[in-house]
């Protein structure tokens, strides 16, 4: 991600939350199964802004099929 610019970046970010993101009042939120894209996701917000990450929380939805060491293992 190094190799684009900022204004690329953030016209990435933004598609990527345009299609999998959503708001609440002082929340922003981002759920995507594919970690590459997720990762993506949070280099993008990295690079683009000045971010508390103190504030950052996961949240990890589990059907009865996952295996939840693995999953928090991910």
């Amino acid at each position: 991600m190094d190799k684009i610019n900022l204004e690329s970046q953030r016209a990435l970010l933004s598609f990527l939350y345009w299609a999998e993101g959503s708001k609440g009042v002082g929340v922003l939120n981002f759920a995507n199964i594919d970690p590459q894209m997720c990762l993506i996701f949070i280099i993008s917000l990295r690079n683009c802004y000045n971010l508390d990450e103190s504030k950052f929380r996961i949240r990890l939805h589990l059907h009865q099929y996952h295996n939840e060491q693995e999953a928090k293992l991910f």
